[in-house]
């Protein structure tokens, strides 16, 4: 069962998994990194990790966000494990509930909600704080937080993205470099 998708879930080694999916799949070390079928036994995703002194939530890394992996070891070249990086961990706009609304004077109904920007990432550098709302990446419209993983999973370490933001009510735009994991 999927309970949820673009979830993020920082390691124990410091490092952030994005795009991940949800599951109440039993994943532990004999088989973590096996596939997530769906009901027509295709491959949506790869078991990744679980949520320590947590009963049956288990984290895959969603098969479009590993594509290029698979698609360069596939074709044997050399993979480039180096991913852009933002530096926030966010929620869709559209599970807030009203008391997180109402304290952020939140009034975009779509977006990605920052719950928490990492010190001394791109986002930080760039002044997003927690309670800010993504509402687009280079002029492209964000409607949740998998739209921000996949637009920023579409650029490269050290690029700028120009990103469109609402804070308490207010519109803005800044520019933020993006880092790598």
């Amino acid at each position: 069962i999927v309970s949820a998708l673009g979830r993020s879930l920082q390691s124990p080694t410091g490092y952030l998994l994005t795009d991940l999916i949800q599951t109440d799949a039993a994943i532990n070390p004999g088989n973590s990194g096996g596939p997530l079928v769906n009901t027509q036994g295709q491959v949506v995703g790869v078991n990744t990790a679980i949520l320590q002194d947590a009963q049956n939530i288990g984290f895959s890394l969603s098969i479009d966000s590993i594509r290029s992996i698979i698609d360069d070891v596939a074709a044997g070249r050399e993979v480039d494990l180096k991913r852009p990086l933002l530096g926030v961990e966010s929620l869709d706009v559209a599970y807030l509930d009203d008391q997180v609304i109402s304290r952020f004077k939140i009034s975009s109904t779509t977006g990605a909600f920052v719950q928490r920007v990492t010190t001394d990432s791109g986002a930080d550098e760039a002044g997003l704080q927690a309670g800010d709302v993504v509402t687009s990446i280079d002029g492209r419209p964000i409607r949740n937080a998998s739209d921000l993983t996949k637009r920023i999973g579409e650029k490269k370490p050290g690029d700028s993205v120009k990103i469109g933001i609402e804070r308490e009510g207010v519109a803005k735009s800044v520019t933020a470099t993006l880092g790598e994991q």
